[in-house]
């Protein structure tokens, strides 16, 4: 089966999960995988790695200002100006397609569409799955769908268009609105449709008379796999030897999520055997400023994702901490469980995303961002890490539980959905 995959970015958590589920179609021998990305500064336009051919895309200029940035690791006055310059263009740029919200950039859509086209041609694709981040992926694909019924389209929504984050300017009801609109336009002929389990309340509130609802798929964050500390003894060690670790992997966007609360928390720890570790953030007032007063918090700021995982494998503790949005699970947690380590998870609020994951896993500890008493807090938290070194981790037992987290599920689906075109295809 040829596969052609297109995910905006693919160095995010959502790209992360798309290379899962590639990287395990990819160990099928009579699997081709094909993926379209954004062009990363100074990066080539294309490469083969792990069986996966990567083609690349130029990207918006809000993005191509972005990866300079992160690629150089520009600071000071340089960088303030190009974030600055970043943040007139975007507001200008929303403001000028706020009545074709969340489609942002109709040029850029074009240049996706262009390659993805070039591609089947050249390459007889017969499934496309584009991921939403961006809703481009989409439209290039369902474009595609409708020239050629025979290329099987299966959107894949690592994150929710409909129940997603909206502007500002918007109301939570038309967001939902306008997102509705939109899945209505380029859903109706998808072959199947895969959702995370985190929507499913949304979907069934707002998506059961639409003419799609029967081929949507609840699946979840594809990122539990077999893994083990093993892999990276070669690795220089990175965290504090003889200490306690806590290690947090992942951004800290504004008005999503917050160390704060968990910070207040950790100072309550007293003594150095206590570390805190901040992997992929830099750019959190609140953090850089709690850093500066306390010599235990450690900001690593962004790395590569293998570097990332080097900081999981070396934790003693992994940290995830809460968001709030009900609608938004955390990738991070499944591959933190993948290390069969112990967790702390905070809540940011009721009915967290994360929540009913954790409490099926052996070893985690909830915390209600909305207690203000920290000393208790704290002492519950050295309470939990003393008693979860003892715990035993069943990784067979752990993969039953949470099979939908893994790439496989996804791979499975896929698999089905081919099955049945070549029975059709035999038919005919």
């Amino acid at each position: 089966m040829k596969y052609l995959f297109i995910v905006t970015e693919i160095n995010s958590a959502n790209g992360i999960c798309t290379e899962a589920v590639m990287k395990a179609l990819a160990k099928q021998a009579d699997n081709e995988i094909f993926c379209i990305s954004n062009k990363e500064y100074k990066t080539p336009g294309y490469k083969v790695e792990c069986g996966i051919r990567y083609y690349s895309v130029k990207p918006r200029l809000i993005y191509r200002m972005s990866s300079y940035l992160s690629a150089c690791h520009q600071k000071g006055k340089k960088a303030a100006l190009v974030a600055l310059v970043m943040k007139l263009i975007s507001k200008a740029k929303l403001a000028l397609t706020i009545p074709i919200w969340p489609w942002i950039s109709p040029l850029y859509t074009y240049r996706i569409y262009k390659l993805a086209k070039k591609l089947c041609m050249e390459n007889e694709i017969q499934c496309i799955v584009p991921v939403y981040t961006q809703i481009d992926t989409l439209i290039a694909a369902s474009i595609l769908k409708k020239k050629n019924s025979r290329i099987s389209y299966v959107p894949y929504f690592l994150d929710s268009l409909s129940g997603g984050i909206g502007l500002r300017v918007l109301s939570a009801e038309k967001t939902i609105k306008k997102g509705l609109k939109w899945e209505e336009r380029l859903l109706c002929s998808a072959d199947e449709i895969i959702v995370m389990e985190s929507s499913r309340q949304h979907h069934q509130k707002f998506s059961t008379d639409k003419p799609y609802y029967s081929r949507i798929n609840y699946f979840d964050i594809p990122l539990f796999c077999s893994r083990n500390d093993e892999e990276y003894q070669d690795t220089e060690y990175i965290l504090k030897p003889g200490a306690v670790n806590i290690v947090y992997v992942g951004t800290l966007p504004a008005g999503i999520r917050s160390p704060e609360y968990i910070i207040n928390v950790f100072r309550k720890l007293k003594g150095d055997k206590w570390q805190m570790w901040f992997v992929g953030c830099d750019d959190c007032s609140v953090l850089n400023k709690a850093a500066q007063s306390d010599d235990r918090i450690h900001i690593v700021g962004r790395c590569s994702h293998k570097k990332a995982l080097m900081y999981e494998a070396g934790a003693d503790i992994l940290l995830n901490i809460g968001n709030t949005n009900s609608n938004m699970t955390p990738s991070k947690i499944f591959e933190y469980m993948s290390f069969a380590k112990p967790i702390i998870s905070t809540c940011a609020i009721k009915g967290d995303s994360a929540e009913r994951y954790l409490k099926k896993y052996p070893a985690a500890l909830l915390l209600d961002e909305t207690s203000a008493d920290f000393a208790a807090e704290a002492e519950k938290t050295e309470k939990f890490i003393d008693k979860a070194k003892y715990i035993k981790f069943d990784y067979d037992e752990l993969k039953k539980i949470y099979y939908h987290n893994t790439p496989q599920a996804v791979v499975d689906l896929l698999g089905k959905l081919n099955d049945e075109k070549n029975n059709e295809s035999c038919s005919d």
